[in-house]
C-alpha cells in the first residue's frame, strides 16, 4: 500500500452518547434487512459481555479472541509484544502517523463473519483497529466501531 491508502479505514465509526443504544440500533437495523448474515459481536473486557448479551442473541466475544483467531496465536502473542515498540523490519507492524499498524501484506485467516461489531472500540488500541480493517478490506465484510464521544 501507499501511505495515503494505509491511513484508509476499511471500516465505519459510530459515536454518540455513552448508553445511547448505539449497539443495539446497529445489530437491529442489520439484523432486519439481512437476517442471514452472521454478526460478531465483540466487546473489550468480560465486564461489558453481559450487557451486549441482552441486545444480541448468541455469543458475544472479546476482541482479543476475535483478533487471536485472525492472526493465530503466534503471530498474535508477536503483536501483542511488539504493540509498543518501534516496528523493524522484522516486526508486523509499519509506524504511521506516530502509530502502529499491522502492515497490509499479512494474510489474515478467515473467521466466518459477514459483519463485526465493536463495542466500546475507543477503548481499543490503534494496533487492533488496524487488523480489524485489514480484515474488512481482505474479506470484503463491513467492521462497525461503536464508541462514546469524549
Amino acid at each position: 500500500y501507499t501511505e495515503e491508502e494505509r491511513l484508509k479505514y476499511y471500516g465505519l465509526f459510530i459515536p454518540g452518547n455513552g448508553g445511547a443504544g448505539k449497539t443495539e440500533v446497529c445489530i437491529k437495523s442489520i439484523s432486519s434487512f439481512a437476517e442471514n448474515l452472521n454478526i460478531t459481536l465483540t466487546c473489550p473486557t468480560e465486564g461489558q459481555k453481559p450487557g451486549l448479551s441482552k441486545v444480541k442473541k448468541g455469543n458475544v466475544v472479546l476482541i482479543e479472541d476475535v483478533v487471536k483467531r485472525m492472526l493465530g496465536d503466534d503471530l498474535y502473542a508477536t503483536c501483542v509484544n511488539e504493540a509498543n515498540k518501534t516496528p523493524t523490519d522484522d516486526s508486523p507492524f509499519v509506524l504511521v502517523n506516530g502509530r502502529n499498524v499491522l502492515k497490509s501484506t499479512i494474510k489474515l485467516k478467515d473467521i466466518g463473519a459477514d459483519v463485526i461489531i465493536l463495542d466500546e472500540a475507543t477503548h481499543v488500541d490503534t494496533w487492533v483497529h488496524s487488523v480489524l480493517s485489514n480484515y474488512a478490506k481482505q474479506f470484503n465484510i463491513a467492521v462497525i466501531n461503536v464508541g462514546d464521544n469524549y
